[in-house]
């Protein structure tokens, strides 16, 4: 969603580009800006002079992103104490009653830590690994390492796909009657009936055009330009699938929702993928099993102090990388609440998530200032429209030629 965004305030700018040409004189150079502002190569070349002049302004939200993102929540008193600004409280309570439900995004890592402890043996090796292992402080450092591992919620799957389009949803239609071949083949009538039904149609046919479009690395099927459309699992095996995203957004009479049900479905899965190869790597590089019981790989580490300097890095490394900044605005902060807040291990993630949507919006409010900045530097006000400043003729001579050359595919 963040990307279809950030797409419609770029297709916005560009006409706001073009828009500026209709108010240009349309005698000499200013003419000629005019003229090229009314094509795509025209509008192409101001935009990258608009990139170009913004480049040192967007890039300073980069590379001082705490600070910024600081000086957006609070003000600073004449002893050095942040204050929050009154604006900004509803956007810290919300932060704050998400806090609660921060330990279940860990959920899915935490069985797996557990596990890990369970099975690890009683060497000195092992000890020292399931000391590490069964630390909350040790779990939160890693879970951060690794975002990966986080769960998403329903909410939060919701936020993180698109919307399908009308042209989505009416795509399914070419494959329906192939699929519907495919079902007529199930020998277990009432399965052969669920599997028949709209929402089963539009899920599994929603999943194999996605899997396509994504070139996923295990799809449930294949599709042909004719509207044929094959599954690699049993049609019968995936119907837990369908009940699962019937339920998800209560999506079974709604082809757009079942369609955002299945990407939601999706995600989650991808998601847990990805936490498995974690887990996996874990496991395939420090350890060795024994039947059922997890030992040290031999030879991996000199002795349990080295095991143990090697997990104590990893928190080292959070209080140090991720930690720091946001321990550094609780230390200076005297509301009660905002210091609970910032100094609350487990929801570090969602402080991250904050501060890195707030630097989005600050740099895209610059971005959005940029053609009046452009305006400022390259023309002037005369009558109800605009000229070339005289001083700038040489720049916009740079940005008609950079115009043509684009024109000219170069």
């Amino acid at each position: 969603m963040k990307v279809l965004a950030l797409v419609l305030m770029a297709a916005a700018a560009q006409e706001d580009i073009k828009a500026l040409g209709e108010k240009l004189s349309k005698e000499g150079l200013t003419g000629r800006l005019a003229e090229a502002l009314a094509t795509d190569a025209g509008v192409q070349a101001v935009q990258e002079k608009i990139d170009f002049l913004l480049a040192a302004r967007i890039s300073r939200f980069e590379r001082d992103a705490t600070g910024h993102f600081e000086d957006h929540l609070f003000t600073t008193d004449g002893n050095g104490d942040l204050h929050l600004r009154p604006e900004r409280r509803p956007d810290v309570d919300t932060l704050v009653r998400k806090l609660p439900l921060a330990p279940r995004a860990m959920s899915g890592f935490s069985r797996r830590a557990d596990d890990i402890v369970r099975r690890l043996g009683d060497g000195p090796m092992e000890k020292r690994a399931k000391l590490s292992w069964g630390d909350p402080g040790f779990r939160t450092a890693f879970f951060h390492r690794h975002p990966e591992l986080r769960e998403l919620d329903d909410a939060e799957l919701v936020r993180a796909v698109s919307t399908p389009t009308p042209e989505q949803v009416e795509e399914v239609k070419k494959y329906e009657k192939s699929y519907l071949k495919l079902v007529t083949k199930v020998a277990d009538g009432p399965t052969r009936e669920a599997l028949a039904a709209d929402s089963s149609a539009i899920f599994l046919i929603g999943r194999v055009i996605r899997q396509a479009a994504e070139g996923a690395p295990a799809p449930i099927g294949a599709l042909t330009e004719a509207g044929e459309i094959t599954f690699t699992v049993e049609l019968p095996d995936l119907l837990a699938e369908v009940r699962a995203g019937e339920k998800l957004l209560a999506a079974k009479d709604d082809p757009a929702r079942m369609l955002m049900a299945e990407r939601m479905l999706g995600l989650r899965q991808e998601q847990r993928r990805k936490a498995e190869e974690i887990m996996n790597a874990v496991l395939e590089d420090g350890f060795a099993a024994e039947g059922d019981t997890l030992k040290i790989k031999q030879g991996r580490y000199e002795s349990a102090d080295a095991l143990g300097a090697e997990l104590d890095g990893i928190i080292a490394e959070f209080d140090g990388t991720i930690r720091q900044d946001f321990d550094r605005i609780a230390e200076r902060c005297l509301d009660a609440g905002v210091i609970a807040l910032f100094e609350d291990r487990a929801g570090t993630y969602l402080l991250q998530e904050f501060r890195d949507r707030v630097i989005a919006e600050l740099a895209e409010t610059t971005r959005r200032q940029g053609l009046d900045g452009f305006i400022r530097i390259y023309l002037a006000k005369q009558d109800v429209g605009y000229v070339v400043r005289p001083e700038r003729a040489a720049r916009v001579e740079a940005i008609l030629k950079r115009a043509a050359d684009i024109a000219n595919g170069k």
